[in-house]
């Protein structure tokens, strides 16, 4: 896996979906190593993390003569140490993906892209704007195949030019979680749970320390203008005048950080928010919060999303397209808003603090359905169908006496994999999930992703 952020704190949401998907893939027996690069000279160039070994060879650019230099850097270390594995996957856009698939080499390699960010984050955005819209689909072309867990993305995708055969759709699904709050006697649920959470918290930090009774509201996010950060803290201080033990729990950091805390303290509020920095965990915050908000439609949709789903906490969501196609037929689950709008933002939390003991049952409902019909161990299970799809037509090539292949091969067969060509579906439509089960690599071979 090659992750551009790869640590395990909830503040990136992409960093921590790709955390949990190789940690999911190593407890299903994919052997697995993890490459990113590191933020300060300080730091280890590898460590073993959850039992994956991790390296971090170089330090991550600053500015455009560095990202150069890096990206050279990149293609260079994986010309040399990369060579000997089986799949590269590639956790999103960038001078990584760029840079490997010109290594050396590279095209005896299968060489998996998974589309990253929602909204105004998506890497298609970004980089189309950064690179333009041919470059775009020159880099796009580079890959095997690309995941896509968006409609929205796929859609834009293949507007974009690239073929519907390279794209294949996996949803991030649900996993059982702590549940939050004080009810229900579901695992974690219980009021004695939520005290020994809060004691907790309190002890780490005394900005969260919290009554039986006070209310919790729970944002987590970069705070930046391009986020929903503004808008919650404006919606905050109007609800504050109405709920004396209201509490605003800000987690994550950013360029904003400074003003939020400036404003609050202007707004007299400020004994009322807490903006903790980071954690490695929700347990404990899940189950202390009463109300989570996802304030922006460009984050928190990949991992922190489905992670609170589970926890059946009682959501607030900004309204789009990618946010409705994840609770489609469960819509009445949660509670919506029209981004940047503070006023419907601070009706939609006031309706949740009133009517608490609904939104929760709510939320445990829309729980129960999430682990049912959307649970991750499907997508789990997508993967390695994907990633022995496109090993098993690797072995196949190579025992038919093809020795290396062209990285545009999947074009000549109508975007299919080389192999397509054999009457085995298994082996020929890796993309198209026609592998019923996944097998670990051959020892001679270590899978890089």
């Amino acid at each position: 896996m090659v992750s551009r952020h790869y640590w395990p704190h909830l503040m990136i949401d992409s960093a921590c979906r790709d955390l949990r998907l190789a940690d999911a893939l190593r407890r299903a027996g994919m052997r697995l190593e993890v490459w990113t690069p590191r933020f300060s000279a300080d730091w280890s160039e590898r460590l073993t993390h959850r039992e994956l070994v991790i390296h971090r060879p170089l330090i991550a650019p600053r500015g455009t003569w560095a990202a150069r230099r890096y990206a050279r850097q990149v293609r260079e270390w994986f010309e040399t140490d990369g060579r000997d594995h089986d799949i590269w996957l590639c956790t999103g856009l960038g001078e990584e993906w760029s840079s490997l698939t010109r290594a050396a080499g590279s095209d005896r390699i299968r060489k998996l892209l998974w589309h990253s960010g929602t909204g105004e984050a998506a890497d298609h955005a970004i980089w189309s704007a950064a690179w333009g819209p041919r470059k775009l689909l020159g880099e796009l072309n580079r890959a095997d195949g690309i995941i896509v867990s968006w409609a929205s993305a796929q859609r834009e995708l293949l507007g974009l030019g690239v073929p519907a055969g390279r794209l294949r759709r996996i949803d991030i699904g649900v996993s059982a979680s702590v549940t939050s709050g004080d009810g229900g006697g579901e695992p974690g649920g219980s009021s004695g749970a939520r005290t020994q959470s809060a004691r907790c918290l309190a002890q780490a930090n005394a900005d969260l320390a919290v009554e039986h009774d006070t209310l919790v509201i729970l944002a987590c996010g970069r705070m930046g203008t391009e986020g929903g950060m503004l808008p919650l803290s404006r919606a905050f201080v109007s609800l504050a005048e109405r709920w004396g033990d209201l509490r605003l729990w800000l987690v994550g950091d950013g360029p904003l950080r400074d003003t939020l805390h400036h404003y609050f303290r202007q707004q007299g509020v400020r004994q009322q928010v807490a903006m903790p920095g980071t954690f490695v965990d929700w347990e404990d915050v899940f189950r202390v919060a009463d109300i989570l908000v996802l304030p922006s439609l460009a984050d928190g949709l990949e991992d922190l999303l489905p992670t609170a789903v589970g926890a059946g906490i009682p959501l607030v969501v900004a309204d789009g397209p990618d946010m409705r196609a994840f609770f489609a037929g469960r819509e009445r689950g949660v509670l919506w808003f029209a981004p940047g709008k503070v006023d419907q933002l601070r009706t939609a939390i006031q309706s949740c603090l009133i009517d608490r003991d609904g939104r929760r049952e709510e939320a445990r409902q829309l729980r129960r359905a999430w682990l049912t019909q959307r649970p991750y161990q499907q997508t789990v299970t997508e993967f390695m169908r994907l990633i022995d799809g496109l090993v098993r037509a690797a072995d196949e090539s190579s025992f038919g006496g093809v020795g290396t292949r062209s990285p545009t091969a999947p074009n000549s067969t109508g975007g299919r994999p080389p192999g397509s060509e054999s009457g085995n579906s298994q082996a020929a439509s890796p993309l198209s999930g026609g592998v019923a089960a996944a097998r670990p690599p051959s020892a001679a071979r270590r899978p890089f992703f």
